[in-house]
């Protein structure tokens, strides 16, 4: 919920279409970085679409999880009549789910499968055949076109999509058709949608209001064309408690706005577990959690139409391992909104003990990770977040949190609290948000929410605690705190301790003990003002710009390198609990390695980077670390800066390589990749761990 009175009212970049949800940029990074079309076998079962094209998703290796004893089997070559068997698999997900017994497990072989299923009321296991990639798509291939005044019109189809489900606060007047759900694929990329017939050109899709009629501008011979036709994908009811949901890929469904449509994929079974899927191209919502002690780790959330996740009464949800990138691909309102601004990577309500632990929050369009409306009792602690234009942590109208250990840079804010107590700020670091610290009470009433008020909650800010935070500005800095004021609590009486903090760069505090502010140009001059010894000027450690560098997300986040390299997270770790082992199943000698993910650094012209990661091998392979200047569309600027080849003779030692360089141009893309050129199928792989890119 965001205020009208918000201190910082955050705008966003306006560049992207209603419906341009995987950019033609992102989809050439993929491809520039060896990324798309990577390893994995075949699916073993043929997609029942001939010629359809592959998305970004495809690049996954599905994790080889063993097969239950007494499974039931699933492929898209299989008939709803079968067994059930290994040798005579069912055909559909929705006939297997009806047919196994509760607390059984369904297998589900490699391909597509074009489905949407009612609630599920017993205890399951869903999961992909080892090493194989299971899609389930909102969308089916639209195949009988006419062309249409110069303009191909689907012949046979029109949309089952509502056009006006969603409340017009929650749109951005720079992007009117956010709340519209339909989605078009040309080749599996998305088409960009337009709001009239004469707006209608190659690249982009109409929608009749009136009709539902669907108009395409790009003649559809020898292409497949695929819409979105269903909004969700599974719902998990509370009999079917103790569920596990893994590694599996939701994609192309078209939840609309209005929460009649909650989530492609509903969890509302307590003590599940929603591990190691992909949910992306959701024109909504894609995940939903509504019940209690339920587990989500490892799933990748990426370019969703609107917020990444929404979990409500989710008390003593785990999150942990995951990513949460690049959501609100739609535009829906993040500033210009009131009641209805709901937009993060990850948005709670209503929630008890969460724990947010070591995902990556990165480049959402509106906040990181919010919680909100008697949200209580939060661990959020090392997480990466980084460059969501609103807030990076947003803790409102809620009270008892610690916020520790993340590293949070580039965002609007960093961390938000708002209209709670309680809240502490510990060992974190800070750069370069336009506001590092935001710190303001409420005016609002928990009356006006039936759950705050029965906690007895105050929706006051009180007690908040700033310490051991390092705290580096940069240009884009405006503000090292800032703080408000209310008729029930000023400035003053929000904090209670802030201490020990290490600030760098010109940073100012705003600061409100009364109806007048006032801006001091440094934490010297505060201290002196107020009493309250923020902390001391210094030099910072330098930010580790890589997401996941000590590679603990399972599935790996980092990309393949290579055309036949395959990444497995294994417990053998120079420290934290995994590293990453990269294998081949190349024709030796092949060269095999992994790329560091979304979000990237922008380069400053000028500027020295060093890159390092520490590597080992039961084979004497010589190893190196690489990086590359690219456009922020993928365009490259330089050849590689390659480090030496370090040899790992040593089976037991962990070997450092390192590198440097000087970006030529401002605003570049800086991927870091690991690699080897002497792996083969079948010998020792190479182990990575502890990378870093600083800068």
């Amino acid at each position: 919920m965001t205020r009208k009175d918000d201190p910082l009212q955050m705008s966003t970049t306006r560049t992207v279409r209603r419906r341009g949800r995987a950019s033609a940029a992102f989809a050439a990074g993929l491809a520039v970085l060896g990324l798309v079309g990577a390893s994995g076998p075949a699916h073993a079962g043929p997609d029942p679409i001939p010629g359809a094209a592959a998305d970004a998703t495809d690049s996954l290796r599905a994790p080889a999880y063993p097969i239950p004893p007494g499974a039931l089997f699933v492929s898209p070559a299989g008939s709803d009549s079968a067994p059930g068997t290994e040798s005579q698999p069912l055909r559909t997900l929705t006939a297997a789910v009806s047919k196994v017994a509760a607390g059984g497990a369904i297998v589900m072989r490699g391909g597509v499968y074009r489905e949407g299923m009612g609630g599920v009321n017993k205890r399951i296991t869903v999961q992909p055949y080892p090493d194989e990639s299971v899609r389930l798509k909102g969308s089916d291939v639209i195949s009988a076109w006419v062309a249409d005044g110069g303009d191909w019109r689907a012949a046979t189809w029109t949309s089952p999509l509502c056009q006006t489900c969603y409340d017009a606060d929650a749109i951005d007047p720079a992007y009117p058709l956010a709340g519209k759900p339909d989605q078009v694929f040309r080749d599996g990329t998305p088409l960009d949608q337009v709001g009239s017939r004469a707006e209608v050109v190659p690249g982009t899709f109409f929608v009749d209001p009136g009709s539902k009629a669907l108009y395409v501008g790009d003649n559809p011979a020898g292409a497949v064309l695929e819409a979105s036709v269903r909004w969700r994908a599974m719902l998990l009811n509370p009999a079917a408690a103790g569920s596990v949901i893994r590694g599996l890929t939701f994609t192309e469904y078209a939840p609309h706005w209005n929460e009649d449509q909650l989530a492609v994929l509903v969890v509302n079974a307590p003590d599940s577990v929603i591990e190691d899927n992909v949910l992306t191209r959701s024109a909504g919502r894609a995940l939903g959690v509504h019940n209690t002690g339920i587990t989500v780790t490892g799933n990748q959330v990426v370019d969703n139409g609107g917020a990444g996740g929404n979990f409500n009464r989710a008390h003593g949800v785990l999150v942990q391992g995951n990513t949460f990138s690049r959501n609100n691909t739609a535009r829906f309102a993040v500033s210009t909104c009131t009641y209805a601004c709901t937009i993060a990577g990850l948005k709670m309500a209503h929630t008890a003990n969460p724990t947010v632990r070591d995902n990556v929050f990165a480049d959402n369009q509106g906040t990181g990770y919010w919680c909100d409306l008697g949200c209580t009792d939060g661990t959020i602690t090392g997480n990466t977040v980084v460059n969501n234009p609103n807030n990076g942590i947003y803790w409102e109208v809620s009270a008892r949190a610690t916020i520790s250990g993340n590293q949070i840079d580039g965002n609007g804010r960093g961390v938000k609290v708002a209209g709670s107590d309680h809240v502490t700020i510990t060992g974190n670091q800070f750069a370069g948000n336009r506001t590092q610290l935001g710190v303001y009470d409420d005016s609002r009433s928990p009356s006006t929410d039936s759950y705050s008020a029965g906690l007895g909650l105050t929706w006051n800010t009180t007690n908040t605690v700033i310490t051991s935070n390092t705290v580096h500005g940069t240009s884009a800095t405006t503000l090292l705190m800032e703080t408000n004021r209310t008729a029930q609590v000023n400035a003053a009486q929000m904090i209670q301790q802030a201490t020990g903090n290490t600030v760098s760069g010109n940073q100012t505090i705003h600061w409100c003990p009364s109806s007048t502010c006032t801006r001091y140009p440094t934490i010297a001059a505060f201290a002196s003002a107020t009493g309250i010894p923020f902390g001391s000027v210094g030099t910072p450690a330098p930010t580790n710009h890589l997401a996941d560098p000590g590679f603990e997300a399972n599935p790996p986040v980092w990309g393949t390198f290579g055309p036949a390299t395959v990444l497995t997270p294994v417990g053998t770790a120079r420290s934290g609990s995994r590293a990453l082992q990269i294998g081949t199943t190349g024709t030796p000698p092949v060269t095999a390695g992994a790329t560091s993910p979304n979000p990237q650094l922008r380069t400053v012209a000028g500027r020295t980077y060093s890159a390092s990661c520490w590597i080992r091998s039961a084979s004497p392979v010589t190893a190196r670390i690489r990086v590359q200047e690219y456009t922020p569309n993928w365009q490259s600027v330089t050849g590689p800066t390659e480090s030496a080849g370090v040899s790992l003779r040593d089976p037991n030692t962990w070997y450092q390589v390192t590198l440097t360089h000087t970006a030529t141009t401002s605003d570049n893309l800086l991927p870091l990749s690991v690699l080897s050129h002497g792996l083969t199928p079948g010998g020792h792989p190479l182990l990575a761990d502890d990378c870093s890119l600083t800068g």
